[in-house]
């Protein structure tokens, strides 16, 4: 044995282990360790802690791989999370949006269809304000006859005339201005012996067509549309909750006054139709007819008082 070669090979056991020297000198290492015990101890111990070693690192290994697995769970979980929430809010704000804009629809619509009502009752306000009017109402639902209302109003006295759906008058009211907004009345009837007699009060709101009064409140459901009747444009507003049921207010685009108006009630169809004539009441057509009362009963103070008053103002 070559002297000095334990020293020789105790230097080289660490490549020898880590498998970094050449064929010729691990071939060296490992004939001398097969007749040295005490170098063959030395490998054996630096083999057992290059396993202890290789153990703790894949011990640490293990850990951090672990660990990395544990940290993209939670991001993966927190990114879930993140991705749900952030789903929801889109969807929150979807909604919201599309309720904005469904507001913002029914808000053109309301004002479009405001402003078409309220130039219709400016335009019956002007009417009557000129003291000089007819109004005609007339009205008929499904499978009955037709009924009718005329109105003359000038200068404060007016005369309504009611006709049964045979075309004979039912009765007939007369009236005059106290104020503004008051009158008197008195109601004839031919087949009663006793006549109706009192106050009123007038407002436009009352005066208007009663399809105008009621859409006037904006509850409608659709926008107005334009269509052609008698060869004229009209707006037609509709208030709808199905097809069986809806209420429809005809006015003339161009005089925007209405004209007519439709309530549906499943089975029951009414229709209603409207003219005012600006301007062609005669003095007589307002004058009370005082033979037709000569008979008439007035059973108390009152009625007697209010007949005068009446009698006077004519």
């Amino acid at each position: 044995m070559i002297k000095n070669e334990c020293e020789i090979v105790k230097d080289l056991i660490p490549n020898y282990v880590e498998n970094v020297i050449s064929k010729a000198t691990k071939e060296f290492v490992e004939t001398h360790i097969n007749s040295c015990n005490n170098c063959k101890k030395i490998l054996e111990e630096l083999k057992k802690e290059k396993n202890a070693e290789k153990t703790r690192m894949t011990k640490q290994e293990d850990y951090e791989i672990d660990y990395l697995k544990k940290y993209n769970k939670k991001i993966t979980l927190l990114k879930i999370i993140a991705g749900t929430l952030m789903v929801i809010i889109l969807a929150i704000w979807a909604f919201a949006f599309a309720k904005y804009i469904e507001y913002r629809k029914d808000y053109k619509i309301g004002e479009y269809n405001y402003s078409i009502i309220e130039q219709a009752y400016n335009k019956i306000k002007e009417i009557k304000n000129s003291k000089n009017y007819i109004y005609i109402e007339s009205w008929q639902r499904t499978n009955c006859p037709e009924y009718k209302s005329i109105s003359y109003y000038k200068d404060g006295k007016f005369k309504e005339e009611n006709y049964n759906g045979d075309g004979t008058i039912s009765y007939i009211n007369y009236g005059v201005d106290i104020s503004e907004n008051d009158y008197y009345f008195v109601q004839y009837n031919e087949h009663s012996t006793e006549a109706v007699i009192g106050t009123g009060y007038r407002n436009l709101s009352r005066e208007m067509p009663s399809s105008l009064s009621g859409f006037y409140d904006l509850g409608i459901t659709e926008c107005a549309s334009l269509e052609v009747y008698e060869d004229n444009e009209l707006y037609v507003l509709r208030k709808a909750i199905d097809e069986y049921q809806y209420d429809e207010l005809w006015i003339d685009k161009q005089t925007m006054i209405p004209i007519k108006s439709i309530t549906k009630d499943f089975n029951i169809r009414t229709d209603f139709k409207y003219t005012y004539k600006e301007g062609e009441v005669k003095d007589s057509d307002v004058e009370l007819d005082e033979s037709k009362f000569e008979d008439k009963e007035w059973k108390n103070d009152y009625g007697q008082r209010i007949k005068e008053e009446i009698l006077s103002r004519y």
